[in-house]
């Protein structure tokens, strides 16, 4: 009973999907973390599956309005949450100011010119990125090895949340980080970022691998910039991550597919 509990908070908190509402109790929160990349992986079938349904029944949709369809699946399913996040972080980050007025930047609720500027930013790149692929794998294997991204970003934001140093004690992910069984959660959080990367590769082949060593990268990219800029990580600065992780990857991906 306390994983389905699990589940339900980790969905409540990570997606838009209806969940049924329990009190968020020590003993129900020791592997929700686990259970948060499944929403990235709800992502990813159901961008497969439109892309499917673009294969037969509705292919007269040009290719701008299928990419569009799709990259609004993941803002759809996930809130947003994430991309609230990346606009934060880019507000904090463009300041450049000192640790602590940063960490104020991110609790500010106004938005900033530099979180617009790079917000427009990286949704032109990546839609440009998810045209290219889109236009020529549509309903593939090589489709769903990209969508599988989306998946393996939110595996290896959870690996943080339960590895990292937390900037603040207090917060949402202060209170899923404090509230995890980390040393079981990193084990299954490992688990599942080998058979996301095996199943990426296997359906991607070379582009899959780059994929995964491309997440990686930006993966060593956070710990030292969160280090670095604020101390440590907090629910924005891993919102930051997964959004940078989809579109280098993406990018990676894309590149290699135009070789």
């Amino acid at each position: 009973m306390n994983v389905l509990k699990s589940i339900a908070i980790a969905f409540s908190m990570y997606s838009r999907i209806p969940m049924p509402v329990f009190e968020w109790k020590k003993e129900n929160m020791r592997y929700s973390i686990c259970f948060f990349p499944l929403v990235g992986l709800v992502i990813s079938f159901a961008m497969s599956l439109l892309s499917y349904l673009f294969t037969g029944y509705l292919a007269s949709v040009p290719d701008v309005a299928k990419t569009l369809f799709i990259l609004a699946v993941p803002v759809i399913v996930s809130g947003g949450i994430h991309l609230d996040g990346y606009m934060d972080t880019s507000d904090a980050l463009s300041s450049y100011r000192d640790m602590e007025k940063r960490l104020e930047i991110l609790k500010d609720p106004h938005i900033g010119a530099f979180a617009v500027i790079r917000l427009l930013l990286y949704g032109c790149i990546f839609f440009a990125t998810a045209l290219t692929i889109i236009s020529a794998h549509t309903g593939s294997d090589m489709f769903f090895a990209w969508a599988l991204i989306f998946f393996y970003s939110r595996i290896l934001s959870g690996i943080a949340v339960v590895s990292f140093k937390c900037a603040k004690s207090n917060g949402t992910l202060y209170t899923f980080a404090e509230g995890a069984q980390k040393e079981w959660c990193r084990v299954l959080l490992i688990v599942e970022a080998i058979i996301c990367s095996l199943f990426m590769i296997y359906f991607g082949k070379i582009a899959g691998v780059l994929e995964t060593i491309a997440s990686l990268l930006v993966f060593v990219y956070y710990h030292r910039m969160a280090n670095d800029k604020f101390g440590g990580i907090t629910g924005d600065i891993a919102g930051y991550f997964v959004c940078i992780c989809e579109l280098i990857s993406s990018f990676v991906y894309m590149i290699w597919l135009l070789m």
